[in-house]
């Protein structure tokens, strides 16, 4: 992989010990994925955007059940293939949207994947069409800002936007889990090393271009204090 450690591709092995930003957001990614396995169905999971594959190690190994790991980058699932091989995991290199499977899945496990994509109502349809009845959908997203620093971001969501996306599907809600991540005003304005080194650049410029997010950020450091916050749903599947 070219990027070794970035703001979007955690590869547990080569993260910097002495980066305390990056080995937060690793707690983080593994406690979202602890909280998944606390939740999953007997039956086939899937995990879409798995990124590297630890997490789809993770659920392989809690659950004993035959998992698949989707993502859209080449690397990644090499990466993952060679890393965290399972005699209970196939990784698929796919686009989200492109993904089928005529079984379909009991449980659908997407952390940290919406906030990319152009269209997230689109995405969940599709991903609730991949569930079969009574399965659990497990989803998280940032629920405060998180386009102005991120440039890999599309889309900021609260915590009723992003419940939102599931109200129009027959999908309950069966379980939450809210997680804090606190950051500094020096980290946002200082030179950035590991995987924040990849964070938004020219923010002050982006803001000028962008006062709507400007003013959304104002309102969460008002509301938050300097907090990220993450929301990870479990949702099941009526009828």
């Amino acid at each position: 992989m070219q990027q070794v450690e970035t703001m979007e591709r955690i590869m547990p092995d080569l993260m910097r010990t002495g980066d305390k930003a990056a080995q937060l957001s690793l707690k983080l990614h593994l406690e979202r994925y602890h909280f998944a396995c606390q939740h999953l169905l007997p039956g086939r999971v899937l995990d879409i955007a798995c990124g590297t594959g630890y997490g789809t190690r993770q659920l392989a190994e809690c659950s004993g059940n035959a998992c698949i790991g989707v993502d859209v980058s080449f690397d990644a699932i090499a990466y993952a293939t060679n890393r965290y091989a399972h005699p209970d995991i196939r990784f698929i290199c796919e686009d989200v949207l492109q993904f089928t499977d005529a079984g379909r899945f009991q449980n659908i496990v997407s952390l940290e994947t919406i906030e990319h994509l152009q269209d997230p109502a689109v995405v969940v349809a599709h991903l609730y069409e991949l569930l079969l009845p009574g399965g659990r959908l497990i989803a998280s997203a940032p629920v405060t800002p998180s386009v102005d620093a991120n440039p890999y971001h599309v889309n900021d969501f609260t915590a009723r936007s992003f419940r939102a996306l599931f109200a129009k599907h027959k999908l309950a809600e069966v379980a939450s889990l809210v997680q804090r991540q606190p950051y500094s005003i020096r980290e946002i304005f200082s030179k950035k090393t590991g995987r924040t080194s990849n964070a938004r650049k020219g923010l002050v410029r982006y803001y000028l271009s962008n006062p709507g997010k400007f003013f959304l950020r104002i309102r969460s450091l008002l509301t938050d204090g300097l907090n990220n916050h993450y929301l990870v749903l479990v949702l099941q599947k009526q009828g």
